[in-house]
Parts: structure tokens; C-alpha cells; sequence
């Protein structure tokens, strides 16, 4: 099966779901490295011990929030979108910021 991480419909989302159940780390791969920045990239999708209460993802990996949730999109020509549209209590009172303005 071709794995795609973007469930569009019902009827992805059922044959994603038994992919995801027998390939779990494959899984999570697929789904981190979709539309994700990573600045360094991670030396194991999961290590986990449930008995020890010891649960890591994505091991070795570096990303940056901001990068992935202003900076991209910035970088894809966005910028000049509207992120926020900001009104006051008095009348007319409006600051419209866009993506570049963060």
C-alpha cells in the first residue's frame, strides 16, 4: 500500500488505519516528515517502555514551532496574508496583522 498521511474521506481514513496499526513506526515517518520542517531529522520514530512509563518520539530530531507554523509559509510566498485581525474596544479601532508582522 502506498501511504499518503492526508485522510481526505471515510474511506481513506479505513485503509490508512490498519497501515498505521501493522506499521506503526512507518506510520509516524510518514506523518512527521508531511508538510513538517525538521532542522535535523530523527534517529528513531519511537522508543517506548509502557511498563517503565517511558515514552519518546521522534529521537535525535530537531524542529522549530515557529519555522513550521509562520516561517514556511512566509517562505512560500504568504507573507502578506492576514494572520490576525486585532479590534479594540473603541470604535474603529483595528490592527490587521499579517503573516510577515509576527
Amino acid at each position: 500500500m502506498s501511504f499518503h498521511p492526508q485522510i481526505k474521506s471515510w474511506s481513506d481514513y479505513e485503509k490508512v488505519y490498519p497501515y498505521s496499526l501493522e506499521n506503526g513506526d512507518r506510520f509516524w515517518d510518514a506523518v512527521a516528515e508531511y508538510k513538517i520542517k525538521w532542522r535535523k531529522r530523527w534517529t528513531k520514530t519511537s522508543d517506548c517502555d509502557y511498563s517503565k512509563a517511558r515514552v519518546a518520539w521522534y529521537v535525535g530530531g530537531e524542529l522549530n514551532v515557529a519555522e513550521n507554523c509562520l516561517d514556511r509559509h512566509v517562505e512560500a510566498g504568504l507573507g502578506d496574508k492576514r494572520a490576525l485581525i486585532w479590534v479594540g474596544n473603541d470604535l474603529g479601532e483595528e490592527r490587521i496583522f499579517t503573516l510577515k508582522n509576527f
